[in-house]
């Protein structure tokens, strides 16, 4: 319901104000689903990992993806930092800067 009301001041000035996320969704939904892999991170052999990560993400810091990147002991893992990116890059240079990284990765660890 408040992501329907949240579009009816598009094409208006009020279109420009500043609301909290709660009224546009649930965000409690969001943090509670927590999927169950199928394989441990720590247990797959499967393939490289890479974690390409935004250097301004405030929601979810590279420091809470090392613990998960540090059990990974069974291929290679690799980190790219994006500069001047939030939580979901979308835009250049970030995408750019995303693509390149994940290019050169790709690259490196193909057989």
């Amino acid at each position: 319901m408040g992501a329907l009301l949240m579009g009816l001041p598009a094409g208006t000035p009020a279109a420009s104000l500043k609301y909290p996320m709660s009224l546009a969704g649930e965000m409690s939904a969001l943090a509670e689903r927590r999927p169950v892999p199928a394989v441990e991170p720590a247990g797959s052999d499967a393939c490289p990992v890479l974690l390409t990560q935004p250097a301004e993400d405030r929601r979810r810091p590279h420091r809470l993806s090392l613990p998960v990147l540090s059990r990974s002991t069974m291929v290679p893992v690799g980190t790219g930092t994006l500069d001047n990116a939030g939580h979901y890059p979308v835009e250049d240079p970030c995408l750019r800067q995303m693509r390149d990284t994940i290019a050169a990765f790709v690259t490196k660890y193909a057989t």
